[in-house]
């Protein structure tokens, strides 16, 4: 698989006034400072005039494991002194690792409910294009499927993957659908993530649409 040399890691906050936030980029914007191990950045990802959930991307550029646990175990403690940072002890902060962010299509709505966005988690698929199919109750759980719910998944899904996935794997690929293995580092669109439009969204400064309660990407 593509062995990019660029880890995303997500903020979030939960229902943030204007007011805090440009406090939590202040706070952020010096924990970058602080970080010398290797090239890191910052950007706020949500504009909104009121108050809304938010989300920060740091993207740190390394290849080395090592590294980048250092870096998820440091930035874990910086998220844990936010709220006393920026003097609201109520702040409702984490790092978010339990949905695919951001979200590069509408959340598919017909039961089972499946994602499709970037991976999030602290690994070697760490920004790759992937889908979440979940039964949504108190957890997000596996669904109990029989094969004809299955089928009609898999045609559900197979349109929207179709949709937001690139198309640079057709040369070298493994696959005709794209996946981990095929997608091609340096692909001017996906960066070797499989998302077409990527690179657009980095450009256009990682921006995220959270007025549906969903980090969808925005272009």
């Amino acid at each position: 698989m593509p062995k990019r040399d660029q880890r995303l890691f997500w903020l979030y906050a939960k229902q943030v006034l204007p007011d805090v936030a440009s406090h939590i980029d202040e706070v952020n914007q010096q924990f970058v400072h602080s970080w010398t191990d290797s090239d890191l950045t910052v950007v706020a990802c949500v504009d909104a005039d009121g108050q809304s959930d938010r989300l920060w991307l740091f993207r740190i550029d390394t290849k080395d494991p090592k590294l980048a646990t250092k870096f998820n175990k440091r930035l874990q403690d910086h998220i844990k002194g936010l709220p006393s940072a920026i003097n609201v002890p109520l702040l409702r902060a984490k790092r978010q690792v339990n949905l695919p962010t951001p979200l590069v299509h509408d959340r598919l709505e017909k039961w089972p409910k499946t994602d499709l966005g970037l991976h999030v988690v602290n690994d070697t698929y760490n920004a790759m294009l992937v889908t979440f199919t979940y039964d949504e109750g108190r957890y997000y759980n596996v669904p109990l499927l029989q094969l004809n719910t299955l089928e009609e998944v898999v045609k559900r899904v197979r349109e929207a993957w179709q949709a937001v996935a690139c198309d640079c794997h057709t040369t070298q690929g493994c696959c005709k659908f794209g996946c981990y293995n095929c997608f091609q580092l340096g692909c001017p669109r996906c960066d070797g993530t499989g998302w077409k439009d990527y690179t657009r969204w980095i450009a256009a400064g990682c921006k995220i649409n959270y007025g549906s309660g969903l980090p969808i990407a925005k272009l």
